[in-house]
């Protein structure tokens, strides 16, 4: 499995104004020898990045990224998430040989590991920051805000906006694949890539679960009901 990550992507609605603050921190701090790719104006987040990764895959890359285009990397993102991606390929370790995915840590996430606001039971905090912020964490799913892939790991999310990245992660762990979070951190916007009409991007994306994976709908309404 290729160690290096050889490409970088993103999808855009199109028209965000702070894209250019993204596209700058891009430009400062991923090397350049890594290939930029970027699609436009996509009929939905699924759609949009399988056509993207599709286009990645075609032309050679086994290691490549994919984010949103509301994030900002910092002077050491990009560096700490290769190396951590080059950690987990190097170790002897079995679940760790069989990432498939590993992400970043951001302030605006679901809250979980990739949150640096989770706590891990602790009520304090250890200076600014926990200790396991510093070590690489298995976890059942993540939010590619800002992620690697393996191509050998991939599998599409499906068409929709809403739960594709809970659907897909759920997906690569039962093909064998582990899900990682860096040490890495990338400051994310977020809601900015696709929208803010929460309400109908949930309806439609339960109404396509419900129809097209029932087995990760009964998932989904057993998880509900035991909030």
């Amino acid at each position: 499995m290729q160690n290096k990550i050889t490409a970088l992507g993103w999808c855009t609605v199109g028209t965000p104004i702070h894209e250019h603050v993204f596209r700058a921190s891009v430009a400062e701090y991923v090397p350049d020898e890594v290939t930029r790719y970027v699609k436009y104006n996509q009929p939905t987040f699924g759609a949009g990045y399988n056509e993207l990764v599709k286009s990645m895959i075609a032309e050679g890359h086994k290691t490549f990224a994919i984010c949103n285009d509301d994030i900002v990397l910092g002077p050491d993102t990009w560096a700490n998430l290769q190396n951590d991606w080059e950690l987990l390929m190097a170790s002897e370790l079995p679940e760790q040989r069989a990432a498939g995915v590993l992400a970043c840590r951001h302030d605006y996430v679901r809250m979980g590991p990739q949150n640096i606001r989770f706590d891990y039971g602790r009520v304090n905090l250890q200076s600014v920051s926990y200790p396991e912020e510093r070590q690489i964490v298995n976890v059942a799913g993540i939010a590619p805000i800002l992620a690697v892939y393996s191509a050998e790991a991939w599998i599409d999310f499906p068409e929709i906006n809403w739960f594709s990245d809970d659907v897909q992660c759920y997906d690569i762990r039962q093909a064998g694949h582990t899900i990682w979070v860096s040490r890495a951190y990338c400051h994310h916007i977020g809601s900015m890539t696709m929208g803010h009409n929460y309400q109908d991007e949930e309806t439609k994306a339960v109404e396509w679960l419900k129809n097209n994976r029932p087995d990760f709908y009964e998932r989904l309404a057993q998880h509900r009901n035991a909030q």
